[in-house]
């Protein structure tokens, strides 16, 4: 079968012409396809498999350079691209040499950190703007340096999951800025919880079913003393002991690391701030493509979400 012209792209090695093309494929659309054929569409396929692509780290990012070498290599092993015969399967591990370009690693912070995490299951269907492809895990930080693209993703989730109409992003938003808001329940379903780091070490995590509003239990750790719940499995929290907090994961060998009452006091405002600075980050995106009434509107929602009002000291008009 020769490779659609207008999802493929074109590429000269040695003075041939070949057309390849990224497929998602599997159950969950984890699985990720490279196929490569001559321009004249009636040789043997190349095929080059990535399994188990499940969250947006672990993009390969395919480019001529990397499809270049793939060809050369290829040849070597006896693809014939301009007769017929079987695809031509190989495996990311077997290519000595030759690696796809990725995305630079995201780095641990070098301080103590209380971060705030957002997670998504996979997307079903894709949305018509700029978002993470359907069959991702997409995870990321709360603060105000979120990209457009995984803002994207965040709202393709909340029209997804509320159901609204998203023939367009302002349709989108729209619809989002109508939900009704329920009693003390958050407007919209987002899921993540709290991870720490001491001087740049992760101590703990958070479990499953937590949700991102939940974040006030760990500022009234200093009320009342009461631990935070973070999820459970793997049951990660925090306790007052010896005029320090400190982070128990069960599941560790390691002793608790610990933290001063001052430099815990310095992680809630910092972890505030982050928040603060989501939410006019997501006002001066929404702003972008809604009118004010929507913009406002929907910020509300997202703020009531992570645990924070939307007041004036956010909004930037």
């Amino acid at each position: 079968m020769t490779l659609p012209k207008d999802k493929s792209r074109g590429i000269t090695v040695d003075a041939e012409r070949y057309r390849w093309l990224v497929r998602r494929i599997g159950p969950g659309g984890w699985d990720l396809r490279l196929l490569v054929e001559h321009a004249a569409g009636q040789g043997q396929r190349l095929v080059l498999a990535f399994e188990g692509v499940h969250g947006t780290d672990s993009i390969p990012r395919i480019t001529p350079r990397y499809v270049a070498a793939l060809i050369h290599h290829a040849q070597a092993q006896g693809w014939q691209p301009q007769s017929s015969g079987r695809d031509l399967e190989l495996q990311p591990s077997t290519l000595r040499g030759i690696e796809p370009e990725r995305g630079a690693p995201v780095q641990p912070p070098t301080g103590s950190l209380l971060s705030s995490v957002l997670e998504f299951l996979p997307l079903r269907t894709s949305m018509p703007w700029l978002h993470h492809d359907p069959g991702l895990f997409v995870r990321f930080r709360i603060c105000a340096e979120v990209s457009d693209k995984l803002l994207g993703t965040m709202f393709a989730h909340l029209v997804e999951d509320a159901e609204v109409r998203s023939k367009s992003l302002p349709a989108a938003l729209e619809g989002l800025a109508g939900i009704t808001i329920d009693g003390d329940d958050p407007p919209f379903s987002l899921e993540g919880g709290i991870e720490a780091w001491v001087e740049g070490r992760s101590v703990i995590g958070y479990g499953c079913c937590a949700e991102p509003h939940e974040w006030i239990q760990w500022r009234d750790l200093l009320e009342d003393g009461s631990p935070p719940w973070n999820g459970h499995d793997p049951f990660t929290t925090a306790r007052l002991e010896g005029g320090k907090v400190l982070f128990v994961d069960p599941d560790s060998p390691d002793e608790p690391a610990s933290v001063s009452l001052g430099q815990y006091r310095l992680m809630l405002r910092r972890l505030e701030e982050d928040r603060l600075g989501f939410v006019r980050r997501v006002e001066a995106w929404v702003g972008r493509h809604a009118p004010a009434s929507v913009t406002v509107a929907v910020c509300e929602r997202v703020a009531a979400s992570i645990g924070i009002p939307y007041s004036d000291n956010i909004r930037s008009s």
